[in-house]
């Protein structure tokens, strides 16, 4: 029986500043997107002198205990860090979710894609507050506009079977797989850090 989702506010979890006291976590960046619309590999373009996927993994390295790249061990050995393959190839993020969940040690990891190299250590503090006293299997940051931003965002490890249930049932969407498991709305402000990279172009939009 799928269970349904609960949505609440952290907010007031996340504001809570010294108050409370953040958890470990461990930190994954997903590279293994096909980048058709970039036209080269994203994870490994050059923004300011160093990798994009580089740039979102400093930003999560900041906070949590250790990083890991998720996509194509042989392809992204060059970036000289640790890289687990997705669960299932070519079946998009959630394969990539359901490998960090496999492989992280800890109870809870924030998952962050390649391609939002804006990505803030405010908002991973954010996060890791909320985490702290969530009794869900995710968090999911809301930007300003509304919208959820499931690929910056963190996962429980009680959440691992039925995103991985799901996933074998063919779900590739991450926000469908939401519907599966219990999960907190966490209002942010810092709507650059999830400014999305598709095209070169969005590079110079972004600021």
């Amino acid at each position: 029986m799928v269970a349904r989702a609960v949505r609440y506010d952290a907010t007031r979890v996340a504001s809570a500043g010294s108050e409370q006291q953040a958890i470990e976590a461990s930190g994954y960046v997903l590279v293994g997107g096909r980048s058709s619309r970039f036209g080269s590999p994203k994870a490994l373009h050059l923004l300011d002198g160093r990798a994009m996927a580089l740039r979102v993994a400093e930003a999560l390295a900041s906070r949590v205990r250790t990083v890991t790249l998720v996509g194509d061990p042989e392809q992204y050995q060059v970036l000289g860090m640790p890289v687990i393959a997705d669960r299932i190839e070519r079946a998009g993020p959630l394969a990539g979710i359901v490998a960090a969940l496999h492989h992280t040690p800890q109870k809870w990891c924030i998952v962050a894609a390649c391609d939002m190299p804006f990505v803030s250590a405010g908002v991973v503090d954010q996060l890791l507050f909320a985490m702290a006293t969530a009794s869900v299997d995710a968090i999911i940051p809301q930007t300003p506009d509304g919208r959820l931003q499931p690929l910056f965002a963190a996962y429980a490890k009680s959440g691992l079977v039925a995103f991985e249930h799901a996933l074998l049932r063919g779900t590739r969407k991450v926000a469908d797989a939401l519907e599966c498991v219990s999960w907190a709305k966490l209002p942010v402000d810092d709507a650059r850090s999830f400014a999305n990279v598709n095209r070169p172009s969005d590079l110079s939009a972004a600021g």
